[in-house]
């Protein structure tokens, strides 16, 4: 039987149950649904009458949404400030706007501050530059993600390739 959302409904456990059954109310419900009544009030094909669907609209879930929402906007607005404050601010919006605009996560603001204190605590001599040139080496290989980038920092701080010139001669 086809399902107005164009999965095929298989019947053969149903079915195999339906054997066993000897009720008859319940015997009857059983092959209503095997028979795929359309008229039929219990059968219903809408995700919301679903048990199964996994999302669910509850005031506490959106109570819940709205303070994850409210935090993630708190957190955003701390951050933009500390970048303010930076005494590099043009290096650290380069990075954050590459961030952003490459998919590593618009939200990750704890991210994006440990990315971030590797203008301040590398010994790179170009530090920007390196962050940047991971970042680009990380979307390369399609893996947006910190530790990623923070690999590929450290490999570089431990074999001593200080300058994006060391880098792409290496």
């Amino acid at each position: 039987m086809e399902q107005s959302n164009g999965f095929r409904r298989d019947l053969t456990l149903v079915q195999y149950v339906l054997e066993s059954i000897h009720k008859e109310e319940i015997r009857s419900l059983y092959e209503s649904f095997c028979s795929g009544d359309e008229n039929d009030p219990s059968i219903t094909d809408d995700a919301e009458s679903d048990d199964t669907f996994p999302y669910r609209d509850t005031i506490r879930g959106q109570k819940e949404k709205q303070k994850e929402n409210e935090k993630e906007k708190q957190q955003q607005k701390a951050f933009q400030s500390k970048i303010e404050k930076h005494p590099d601010t043009d290096n650290v919006k380069e990075i954050i706007e590459f961030w952003d605009a490459n998919g590593f996560g618009f939200s990750n603001v704890n991210a994006k501050q440990q990315l971030l204190a590797w203008l301040d605590d590398s010994s790179f001599l170009q530090p920007k530059e390196m962050i940047l040139k991971a970042m680009n080496i990380a979307c390369a290989n399609n893996k947006r993600r910190l530790n990623y980038i923070l690999g590929i920092l450290k490999n570089w701080e431990n074999e001593s390739l200080l300058t994006v010139e060391e880098i792409d001669s290496y």
